[in-house]
């Protein structure tokens, strides 16, 4: 959802999905329906993860290829501006952390009063300035980058919406309807004959 709201705030996606000049089998119909318009948002993408060479595969449909390569790209973009910055939190919370320690360690050796206790404190300020050597390459590990290996292609022939299919499917539905009401008609009319 929150992916949704920046790309629909660029794109506009809400507005182009539910547009009447679309196929009415490809269209948004309830776009007042945060639920709905998810639900056609995620029908519209397909993302592959491959977990052997943790690749991204984002497959984006729309009535455009310009805009559907737009939006493709700006995923992406996202997705580097958010895990990025998770990356930068989490190392500056595991160096703070251990930063916290190591200064919890220095008031524990200047505060302490008798040998025990000194050397006590040393032992723990010795393993904090560890801990903080360790915390800063652990940090370093923890960055996680999102970088695009492939640009996106434009498609050259489209898939979806098949127009002879869709124009099948309306003639197909019309003719049902149609014959139900046939139906009912005739049943309606030979009732009334009856009575009559």
């Amino acid at each position: 959802p929150d992916m949704l709201k920046l790309l629909d705030k660029k794109f506009h996606l809400r507005q182009v999905y539910s547009s009447r000049e679309r196929n009415p089998f490809w269209r948004l119909w309830w776009p007042h329906s945060d639920d709905a318009f998810l639900q056609f948002y995620q029908n519209m993408i397909d993302v592959q993860p491959d977990t052997t060479d943790s690749l991204l595969t984002i497959t984006m449909m729309d009535y455009s290829a310009e805009r559907a390569h737009a939006i493709a790209d700006e995923i992406v973009a996202q997705c580097q501006k958010f895990m990025n910055n998770q990356s930068s939190i989490m190392a500056a919370q595991t160096m703070q952390f251990a930063r916290d320690e190591l200064a919890n360690s220095v008031k524990a050796v200047e505060a302490a009063k008798i040998p025990y206790e000194q050397s006590v404190a040393e032992m723990r300020l010795s393993a904090a300035q560890q801990a903080l050597a360790t915390a800063a390459g652990l940090a370093n590990q923890q960055q996680v980058f999102i970088i695009p290996v492939a640009s996106p292609s434009y498609a050259t022939n489209t898939t979806r919406p098949e127009r002879l299919l869709d124009i099948a499917g309306i003639a197909l539905v019309t003719a049902i309807a149609y014959a139900v009401g046939f139906l009912m008609w005739s049943r309606t009319l030979a009732h009334i004959r009856k009575r009559g």
